[in-house]
This record gives structure tokens, C-alpha cells and sequence, in this order.
């Protein structure tokens, strides 16, 4: 995570362990093991996804082209109406539900059902996931009411949840994971999108030995048993892992690595030119766009494939644009650092055109747009802004 959240657990030592890395092992080493069965608990007061009551409607919107202010209130000092904005998901079951994860002292993951008009705290029972940063989160879009969520310096590993939000248990708990990775800390969560029960997570830090300098863990059963392995390459401040589909995975490190059999072989001549990708942000399963293409975000750039495998800088295309939402004719790019946020048309996505940053930006601390999500159906844009709360905008 590439910003310092208010108040968290003193955990910051993450950035500076990477230069404690070893070198790769010559074979990757694996381990097969089993996390706790999560305990039996109540379902949340929720209505099933794709009936929402009818009085919950996306209507109150803003004009189209004008940022407006949902911010949930919280309690956290110096941040737009108390809440410091993480990870924002739309519901595969219904886009009027909207999903948001949060820092600092929030301890909260919130859920909308009209398009953030109004918010409810989610996680009322058991677990601590919101005891840190859900800056990676990821809605399984086959079975209803199952989530997964980072806790970034605070109870780290991945948590999920079977309820809709209500409680959450570690999935890692008593693993190897937890005992190798630095902090059993996770840096992002992946689900692949033709299989919905296989996920991957890679680490915010160094691993012990034989796992070193980093490593990966993947689940083929929702995340009942892992599977351990050694990482390409040593943990990257804004890199991480994200699955194409099956065995087709991209890291994201010094360089933009491919691997085709599920980690086992990494090919470093998987993009055109020089440059990387950002990963650490993973919150939506990596489908392509209406147009066939894949697009991932860069410090140098949008980059597109055609097959997840082979990857080009987009023409036209440049900056500190890590952050990316697609819809059925639009893609959306923005930079975590700055209040840039551009847009291109699926048709024709060498050229890039300007819209207005959220202006609430200016009372955060954090300076930029590091989470996006957009609703297709309703025609919304959601920008999370860490310190900056949240914003929605009516785009056509």
C-alpha cells in the first residue's frame, strides 16, 4: 500500500524488508496444507442479492458530470467526514449495492444499496478484518454473500466472508502461509474469473526460507486448503499477483512477468518495452472488456492484451495511470498520486480524454484517485480516495 494510514497498527517496517530479500531459489518449492473450518454463524440482515427493498433505488443522483459527495461518516481525524476510503466494489448481483473497505480507525466495511446514497456498516459479528486496511477486495460473483478482504496493517492475512459482510473469519489462520510470510501480511487477492472457488494471494514483504525472498499462495477450494509456492521475484512496493484465467497469472514487480502453468515457469518477455504493472489494488476479478482486450494498470501508461499473456503500452496512453474501471464502452484510468482521471471510448482506446477530478481530493491528505469502480448499468463512477472519502459521478 503506498500511503500511511492514520493510526494503524505500527507495522511500517513492510517497504523497508524488501531489501532483505535472498536470492530465488533455482526450483520453486510448494506445500499443500489445510486452513480451521470457519465456525458455524448467523447470516446478516441483508435482502437477497438482486432484491433490494423497492424504496432503496438509485433516483438521487447527480447531475451527470458533476462529483458528488457520498462519503459514509466515520471517525477518523482528518479525513473527509471521518472516513478514510480503501477498496469500492459494485455487486455482480445488483449494481445498486455497493461494497466499500476503509482504513485507520473506521473499523467499518460499509455496504449501499442505492448506489451510496446512504451506507450501512456490514461487519457487525465476528472477525477483524476492518481492524486494518481492505485496500484489496474481491466479490465472488457465483455465490451470493461471499467476499474476501485484505487487513493491511492491522490483522493482516485475508479474510472472508459467507454472510454478506457480517462476519469474517482468516483464511489463513494455522497455515504455512501465516508462518512464512512477514506478518502473515497479504498484499492483494486475486479470483480467477472462470473459476470462482480458485484465488491467489501474494505477500506485502519478504518470506522465510525455502520460500524466500517472496511467495504466493493459491487456493483451488474458496480457500479451505492453500498450496504454497516461491514468488518470481522479491515484493514490490504497488506490485502483486493477478489471475487471467486457470494456470494464465500476471506479477507485477520490477517487471511485468507472465507465467502460463500456474507459477511453476515466468516469462520476462511478457510486455512490449520497458516498464511494470500495478497489482495491489486487485478489487474485481481480471475480465476483459467488451472490446476482447485486457487492460491493466501502470506507472507508465494503460497496458492492453488480447490474451493476458502478451502485453503493449496503449498508444497515446501515458502517466501514473494504476488505477483502471471498465465498463461496456468505456475504460477509466487514474492516477493514485495526482487528481488525474482520464477516460477512452472501447472503440478507440488510443485516445484519452480529461474528466474533472473529485474536488473533495483537496480536503484529504492523499492527493490522488487510488481506487475506481463503475456501474454499468446505472452509469456511475465511484472514486475512493483514502483521505479524500468517497465520491460518485453520472457518467454517459
Amino acid at each position: 500500500m503506498r500511503r500511511q494510514l492514520i493510526n494503524l497498527k505500527p507495522l511500517r517496517r513492510a517497504a523497508a524488508l524488501c531489501a532483505l530479500a535472498v536470492p530465488l531459489l533455482a526450483c520453486l518449492e510448494e506445500a499443500s496444507f489445510s486452513a480451521p473450518s470457519a465456525p458455524e454463524h448467523q447470516p446478516a440482515p441483508i435482502a437477497a442479492p438482486g432484491t433490494p427493498p423497492a424504496s432503496q433505488g438509485c433516483d438521487n443522483l447527480p447531475e451527470p458530470g458533476t462529483w458528488e459527495n457520498v462519503t459514509p461518516a466515520g471517525k477518523t481525524p482528518r479525513a473527509v467526514k471521518g472516513t478514510v476510503g480503501a477498496g469500492i466494489v459494485v455487486d455482480p448481483f445488483d449494481p445498486r449495492r455497493v461494497w466499500l473497505g476503509t482504513g485507520s480507525q473506521d473499523g467499518a466495511i460499509w455496504r449501499s444499496e442505492n448506489c451510496g446514497s446512504t451506507w450501512t456498516k456490514a461487519n457487525k459479528g465476528r472477525g477483524s478484518v476492518s481492524d486494518g486496511a481492505q485496500w484489496s477486495m474481491q466479490v465472488d460473483p457465483v455465490t451470493s454473500g461471499v467476499m474476501y478482504a485484505t487487513s493491511g496493517y492491522g490483522a493482516q492475512s485475508l479474510w472472508k466472508t459467507t454472510d454478506a459482510g457480517h462476519s469474517w473469519s482468516d483464511v489463513l489462520a494455522g497455515t504455512l502461509y501465516s508462518r512464512v510470510a512477514y506478518q502473515r501480511f497479504v498484499n492483494n487477492v486475486s479470483l480467477d474469473p472462470t473459476n470462482h472457488l480458485h484465488l491467489v494471494v501474494s505477500t506485502h514483504g519478504p518470506c522465510d526460507a525455502p520460500y524466500a525472498p517472496s511467495c504466493i499462495a493459491e487456493s483451488a477450494d474458496g480457500g479451505s486448503t492453500w498450496k504454497v509456492m516461491v514468488a518470481p521475484e522479491a515484493w514490490t512496493e504497488g506490485g502483486g499477483l493477478i489471475i487471467v484465467k486457470g494456470g494464465v497469472w500476471v506479477w507485477c514487480g520490477t517487471k511485468l512477468l507472465v507465467t502460463k502453468d500456474s507459477g511453476h515457469t515466468w516469462s520476462s518477455d511478457a510486455l512490449n518495452g520497458d516498464g511494470n504493472c500495478e497489482a495491489e489494488y486487485t478489487i474485481r476479478p481480471f475480465v476483459p472488456a467488451s472490446n476482447g482486450k485486457y487492460y491493466l494498470g501502470s506507472r507508465y501508461g494503460v497496458l492492453r492484451s488480447s490474451d493476458g499473456a502478451k502485453w503493449e503500452h496503449i498508444p497515446g496512453s501515458t502517466g501514473l495511470m494504476v488505477m483502471i474501471a471498465q465498463g461496456s464502452k468505456k475504460i477509466f484510468a487514474a492516477d493514485q498520486w495526482h487528481p488525474t482521471l482520464k477516460w477512452a471510448s472501447l472503440d478507440n482506446d488510443q485516445v484519452w480524454h480529461d474528466l474533472p477530478a473529485p474536488p473533495q481530493i483537496s480536503q484529504g491528505t492523499d492527493g490522488g484517485i487510488p481506487f475506481l469502480a463503475y456501474d454499468d448499468t446505472h452509469g456511475i463512477l465511484y472514486a475512493s480516495l483514502f483521505t479524500g472519502g468517497v465520491a460518485r459521478m453520472v457518467v454517459r
